[in-house]
């Protein structure tokens, strides 16, 4: 029977009527101050499947929410473990630029979030000197609702309090980021005098209270597009001043695209600059002559290790990059134990590798499974999921660079941010074609842009006005409707 993991999407075989905690063992940490009796409540996890009866005790917590030290795995089954609890690579804070300090706080301090689909990210910082002084980061609990935000929306449709659920399920976490910023730093939640919001539309909508329905059907438009500043008490974040929640350009070009936007191209410097941040929903904003012209692209989740037969994401033992030594293929794994999985830059760079050595040609065919160990291998079936992909998002920057005359030769820079552009290697994205075949030198990789966005208006007033700016002046080219998008994802489907 297999357990699998949430959210880094770990499967392990385990036997009949193992308790969870043990079945966790080396892959999660868990609590158990009171030795495994059931008692302390420290080892709640999510988890749903074939599992013993729940307790009386268990009763009483959230829906689906178990002790993992009583519960046994009687079949298959799924377990979300919450915050931080499993070990993955996040990626914190990085400033592309420095600003002034702009605001109405002197020896205060405020909190940058970063709200995304699968990592909540919060950088506590000072008013005074405008420096970041500490990162809280952990995993969005809402993933146990729905891994992507169009299973979120259709919880949210069928469940009477599904947006209510959703809506305790971030806050939840982002409160216990606050405190373990507060303890870290010796301050009080009363210190905390201001926060700022960067995430994709419908995560807007879901933290505000506001039904994302529309964006789950055509036309795919959000119920508010401005900028939306709250008291913290109306939505229950434990600090003491205002909330400022970033703008939405369109359905799925949000606020967080907004923060990137603000971090690295907020000026036209009189350069053609494209800004990509790649996930299941690839996000790109192209500055040119004066111009800011914005797409997005459904890419689903192979970039993040899901469709694919032994996908996870970048945590212990994903296989993360591949390399050829001594004519025989190589892969490098995230620790030092045995690859439990591939990740989605170790399958971007593994797939190139293989088509470098001729075992993927140029149509993505594959023979046979490429075996990694004797738990993973990578399937003809994980190729052709990849293919899809990076069709997808190569095909939209070649849309995007129409729109305004220009081809990828054109193209001054490309800035990657984001996780997975932080761990990209720059080489094998642009031998698959996912990435324009362009001077290595002009990919840049720019970390969490969008947080580091958030901290710009955090503390430079002047910065948070600027937000609203780039909203109105953004052009948003719907690719859903673009015949040359389709004629695009056909060509790019090829490796080269």
């Amino acid at each position: 029977m297999t357990l699998t993991i949430k959210p880094n999407n770990i499967k392990i075989e385990v036997e009949k009527g193992i308790l969870l905690s043990e079945a966790l063992r080396g892959y999660a940490k868990i609590e158990m101050i009171c030795g495994g009796k059931g008692i302390c409540g420290k080892c709640k996890v999510l988890a749903t499947g074939d599992l013993s009866p729940i307790t009386e005790k268990e009763k009483a917590f959230e829906e689906n929410c178990r002790l993992a030290c009583t519960t046994k795995i009687l079949g298959d089954a799924t377990v979300f473990v919450p915050d931080k609890k499993v070990s993955g690579q996040i990626l914190t804070q990085n400033l592309i630029r420095s600003v002034p300090v702009k605001n109405e706080f002197n020896k205060n301090y405020g909190i940058g979030f970063d709200i995304g689909s699968t990592t909540l990210a919060a950088y506590l910082t000072s008013l005074e000197t405008g420096k970041v002084l500490s990162v809280s980061s952990g995993m969005n609990s809402q993933i146990f609702y729905g891994e992507d935000l169009i299973s979120r929306i259709d919880y949210i449709n069928t469940h009477p309090k599904g947006l209510k659920t959703l809506q305790k399920a971030v806050v939840g976490v982002l409160n216990e980021l606050v405190d373990n910023l507060c303890k870290e730093n010796n301050l009080s939640q009363t210190d905390i005098k201001k926060a700022t919001f960067v995430g994709n539309t419908c995560m807007n909508h879901i933290i505000l209270g506001v039904d994302p329905k529309s964006l789950g059907e055509a036309p795919y438009e959000p119920v508010f597009y401005n900028s939306v500043v709250k008291k913290s008490e109306e939505i229950g974040i434990n600090i003491n001043g205002d909330l400022f929640f970033f703008p939405n350009i369109a359905g799925f070009v949000g606020g967080d695209t907004v923060g990137v936007i603000l971090s690295a191209m907020k000026e036209d410097r009189g350069e053609t600059a494209l800004a990509v941040d790649i996930g299941t929903n690839g996000e790109m904003a192209l500055r040119h002559k004066g111009r800011l012209l914005v797409c997005s692209a459904a890419a689903g989740p192979a970039f993040e290790g899901g469709g694919i037969s032994c996908g996870m994401r970048g945590a212990i033992g994903a296989v993360d990059s591949a390399c050829v030594e001594k004519g025989e293929v190589k892969v490098h794994v995230i620790g030092t134990g045995e690859p439990l999985g591939i990740c989605g830059s170790g399958l971007v760079d593994l797939v190139s590798t293989l088509v470098d050595e001729e075992i993927i040609d140029e149509t993505g065919r594959m023979e046979e499974d490429f075996v990694i160990s004797p738990k993973v291998s990578l399937t003809p079936k994980d190729v052709r999921n990849l293919q899809l992909a990076k069709a997808s998002i190569g095909a939209a920057i070649k849309t995007l660079l129409s729109y305004v005359g220009l081809s990828e030769k054109d193209l001054d820079k490309i800035y990657l941010a984001g996780g997975f552009g932080n761990y990209l290697n720059k080489k094998s994205a642009v031998k698959i074609g996912l990435l324009p075949n362009i001077d290595l030198d002009k990919i840049i990789p720019i970390g969490n842009a969008a947080g580091s966005g958030a901290v710009l208006a955090l503390i430079n007033s002047d910065e948070w006005e600027a937000t609203e700016k780039i909203r109105s002046q953004a052009e948003h080219i719907e690719l859903a409707h673009s015949s040359e998008y389709q004629e695009n994802l056909l060509e790019s489907m090829m490796f080269e």
